[in-house]
């Protein structure tokens, strides 16, 4: 009646009683014992589906985290190729400003050159560039 015990309800004989005589001690063991099977299957699958559950959400708030982290890592990126292009229109400014030997045709060239990079960089911007193609 166990899963690891010999019962002497399964042998032809106890030495005391025919078996006819036990059948129907035998028949209820046995309904009981296929009850007690069955409860146990039903508590395990139970278990088994609690566990596929809770793994699923798991798997579910790690894969939220992570495109959170690549949203972020995105972002980040973004924000130094803003900030790239921001100082380079800074030097342009302060390059286009210095009368230190005055604008030469070969001066201007560079700050709309270094003007055209930064637009090239910027995310906000997006200009693409005739010299470098549109590549990401």
């Amino acid at each position: 009646m166990s899963d690891n015990k010999y019962s002497y309800y399964f042998s032809v004989t106890d030495g005391v009683s025919r078996i006819e005589n036990r059948l129907d001690r035998f028949v209820q063991r046995v309904w009981t014992k296929a009850a007690e099977r069955n409860v146990r299957d039903q508590m395990r699958e139970e278990e088994h589906q609690r566990w596929e559950g809770s793994w699923a959400r798991r798997k579910a708030q790690e894969e939220a985290h992570q495109a959170e982290l690549d949203r972020l890592e995105k972002t980040e990126k973004t924000v130094q190729q803003w900030h790239r292009a921001r100082l380079l229109r800074e030097y342009a400014d302060a390059l286009g400003k210095n009368e230190q030997d005055g604008k030469t045709a070969e001066r201007l060239a560079d700050v709309a050159w270094i003007r055209d990079a930064a637009d090239w960089l910027d995310p906000l911007v997006a200009k693409v560039s005739p010299d470098v193609g549109d590549d990401d």
